[in-house]
């Protein structure tokens, strides 16, 4: 987790003021048409800002305005996948609805493997992580793997006489549940290496980084570092069009991780995204905080649990010259990490239209 500070929440403390809104009026199909289409034109020029490694997204002011999306003129943006991965780093469960709950989809990242010394592991160094898989059943969360001796059935109620045990994240040290015996030796002979299960004690509060929430109070579970990650089929295509320009294979969205991945939206358009909003009601609100520096799981093919031999470090190379964000300290991002500011308790659905405010520098 990067430690350089939101640049909203810099100037907030200086006392100064982060941004002016601009709200579009109230506009016909004609009016609408032609905000949408200035707010693209923003959004192409400060993508040729970033590809000469100036920073679009780390302005001293910001202009707001919203999204309006037009029958005919654009797809209609909406949800098309959401995903969860109940232990952290192994495989994912795709679904049609989920419940958002203030730490993000239900049951995602609630459990997670740690080492002797109580740190979390991923497929940063245990690739094969990603072969092992999830399914639920009414009342148990169950677990297969190549070679596994049977299938690993854990209880969705925490047992009673689960031990707590002090586990680290990154930065973050907290208590977390053992899962006992059983399931450490089933992940062991699984990765070959000692390691424990851990299940998120719902006693425990774990916040994101407030650098960049600019204050808000955001728990998480065992996510890297915040409750969802948004990222969009536009964007993968185009990053997929430039690997295949250079002869290598198109990689799929499962190469990110997502939560929540979106479609009718320009390719990377997130990156210029304050607000998300979900249904016709807005009732669900999200608010995209940190852009996501991507590390090399996502080198990692997540049916075979290894990167490929003949592109190993795809599409990290691909998006090198290209994607490194200053935000970040140079990070190369995809997608955006998000915060629950509207709307726990109700459910996302696939097929659901979405609307967002943008952000720009001032400038523009």
């Amino acid at each position: 987790m990067s430690g350089q500070p939101n640049c909203l929440a810099t100037r907030e403390k200086r006392g100064e003021a982060p941004f002016r809104v601009v709200r579009a009026p109230s506009a016909d199909h004609g009016e609408r048409t032609l905000q949408q289409t200035k707010w693209r034109a923003k959004i192409a020029l400060l993508r040729l800002l970033q590809g000469a490694r100036r920073s679009p997204l780390h302005p001293v002011r910001l202009s707001r305005a919203p999204y309006f999306p037009v029958a005919g003129s654009h797809p209609m943006p909406s949800v098309s996948a959401l995903f969860i991965y109940p232990v952290k780093s192994c495989g994912a469960i795709a679904l049609d609805h989920a419940l958002l709950e203030p730490h993000g989809l239900e049951w995602d990242r609630h459990w997670m493997l740690i080492d002797r010394n109580g740190r979390f592991i991923s497929q940063r160094e245990y690739p094969a992580m990603a072969l092992i898989r999830p399914v639920f059943t009414p009342d148990s969360l169950e677990l297969s793997a190549p070679g596994a001796a049977g299938v690993l059935r854990l209880p969705l109620e925490a047992p009673r006489e689960a031990a707590r045990v002090p586990v680290t994240i990154w930065r973050d040290s907290l208590h977390a549940l053992d899962e006992g015996d059983g399931p450490a030796r089933w992940f062991s002979e699984v990765l070959g290496v000692p390691v424990r299960l851990a299940r998120f004690d719902r006693e425990v509060t774990r916040l994101a980084n407030k650098m960049w929430t600019t204050g808000t109070d955001a728990p998480t579970k065992f996510a890297d570092g915040f409750p969802l990650l948004v990222t969009t089929e536009a964007s993968l295509d185009e990053l997929n069009q430039r690997l295949r320009a250079k002869g290598a294979p198109s990689v799929p969205m499962n190469r990110f991780r997502p939560n929540i991945v979106l479609s009718g939206v320009d390719a990377f358009e997130e990156d210029f995204v304050e607000t998300l909003s979900i249904g016709a009601d807005d009732g669900i609100v999200l608010r995209f905080v940190k852009p996501c520096a991507r590390c090399p799981i996502t080198t990692v093919d997540q049916l075979a649990g290894r990167p490929d031999p003949q592109w190993p470090t795809e599409p990290l190379d691909t998006m090198m010259g290209w994607r490194a964000n200053p935000r970040v300290d140079g990070g190369l991002t995809f997608g955006q990490n998000a915060i629950v500011v509207g709307g726990a308790g109700r459910r996302v659905n696939v097929g659901t239209d979405v609307s967002w405010e943008l952000a720009f520098p001032d400038d523009f």
